[in-house]
């Protein structure tokens, strides 16, 4: 375990020797809305069950101007038999993006399984084929075109990531057929982003196509029970719905989700949990005498002395999420049991988000909960690992903690002035003028 940081350092270089330790906030996720969590990993973390192998063999590129729409003999007839109209593409070659949108896209998901021109060439065959007859392209994706449901999940999470209504309309399509050819994944992506949707936007995505047809297959997947990650969404959609009865059956969807990943991993062979993964029901419950104390020699060790004086924090390496959904599962549990007012237990779960999964939230609502002086060396390592991930609510703690420091009696002049210079880095660094240059520019240092 290394040291985190020391106080003779700077706001902004405290953030980027800690910002390529921090995971992102989730699984890479859309910018709008900005609350949903994909289904797959990050940071060059091999994809568990939802990665397939990719068709090595590249179709031709297609020609700036498309061919006609394919004219099968499911295409010609409508019910009477008599074509009605003939096909018409539903996108243009201008729907899809240039070179180096592709390129952004990848690199802001962390995904270097697939080449920004691959990605490119498979958009413009995908809007070269769709026509409003379906059924007649959709099956052939992977066969005819070299677009398995994997690579279309993965070229509509990069469009929607844009966030503007051409690429959110392309993106969201080509979701829907991977859904529809049977990629869960994509299902559950689809799901969690129209009801995540909140008023007239809600009421409208209810009624559309797509959603009431995602969400049949969705209700086919809790009716098995043996996915985890559809049960941590369906926990999801009841807590957020609010009221007493809806936030027991979301609690009771989490507690389903762990033991659906139990079983599946009992079928695999492995363990529950890994050395050192402490499940999230029971460290809710076995360590929750221990959660809410300044601190445990298995979870962080500090050190400090005096006032002004150099703190030394470690914190003891993360795990991967056993299941794709398991960092919102765990926050999910942790936000019910706090509202309940049950904070021994919702501490147990936000160390276990923060310390084992390395996520932001699970830091940023630890530092607010945990117990000991507000500017212990633990509660500030906390709030620079939330800091960095971009919560600028815990960079104006930490401006709040180094005017605090500063004002304290027997500090030297010249550590005055640096506490006091630290304070207004960090409230501006809250105010977002900087914060999101220097995510950028660690992110940059760590691929040279």
């Amino acid at each position: 375990m290394s040291s985190l940081f020391t106080s003779g350092q700077s706001a902004r270089r405290l953030l980027l020797l800690t910002s390529a330790r921090v995971r992102p906030s989730q699984h890479p996720i859309p910018s709008a809305p900005p609350s949903i969590i994909l289904p797959h990993s990050v940071q060059g973390i091999k994809r568990r069950q939802y990665a397939i192998k990719l068709n090595t063999a590249r179709p031709p590129p297609t020609p700036s101007s498309p061919p006609p729409p394919p004219t099968t003999s499911a295409s010609k007839l409508s019910a009477r038999g008599v074509q009605e109209e003939p096909p018409r593409w539903i996108f243009s070659p201008a729907d899809v993006p240039p070179l180096p949108e592709w390129i952004h896209g990848l690199e802001s998901l962390n995904n270097s399984e697939l080449s920004p021109m691959q990605c490119m060439e498979a958009a413009q065959r995908y809007v070269s084929t769709a026509t409003q007859y379906e059924s007649s392209w959709r099956p052939r994706l992977e066969k005819d075109y070299g677009l398995s449901p994997y690579l279309l999940h993965w070229l509509g999470i990069v469009l929607m990531s844009a966030n503007t209504a051409p690429r959110w309309r392309l993106g969201t399509h080509m979701l829907r057929s991977a859904s529809e050819l049977g990629y869960t994944p994509s299902t559950l992506t689809l799901v969690r982003i129209f009801t995540s949707m909140s008023g007239d936007m809600a009421a409208k995505a209810a009624k559309s196509k797509i959603y009431i047809e995602a969400d049949k297959r969705f209700q086919q997947l809790l009716n098995k029970g043996t996915d985890p990650d559809a049960l941590t969404l369906q926990g999801l959609i009841l807590a957020k719905s609010g009221g007493k009865d809806r936030s027991r059956r979301a609690l009771e969807a989490f507690e389903r989700a762990e033991k659906a990943w139990e079983v599946r991993a009992g079928a695999e062979g492995s363990k529950p949990a890994d050395s050192g993964e402490t499940s999230s029901s029971s460290s809710s419950s076995s360590s929750s005498s221990q959660d809410t104390s300044g601190g445990t020699p298995n979870s962080v060790s500090a050190r400090a002395e005096g006032p002004g004086a150099e703190e030394e924090v470690s914190l003891p390496p993360p795990r991967e999420p056993r299941w794709e959904w398991e960092i919102s599962s765990v926050l999910g549990r942790a936000g019910i049991l706090q509202k309940q007012g049950r904070a021994d237990e919702a501490v147990a779960l936000y160390r276990l988000a923060a310390l084992e999964l390395d996520n932001p939230t699970g830091f940023w609502n630890l530092a607010q909960l945990v117990e000991g002086p507000r500017d212990s060396p633990e509660r500030r390592t906390y709030l620079l690992k939330a800091a960095t991930s971009g919560i600028t609510a815990a960079c104006r703690e930490l401006g709040a903690l180094e005017k605090m420091v500063a004002e304290r009696e027997g500090l030297s002049r010249e550590k005055r002035e640096e506490r006091e210079k630290m304070s207004r880095e960090w409230f501006r660094l809250a105010d977002g003028e900087e914060l999101k240059s220097i995510q950028d520019e660690a992110m940059d240092d760590e691929t040279v």
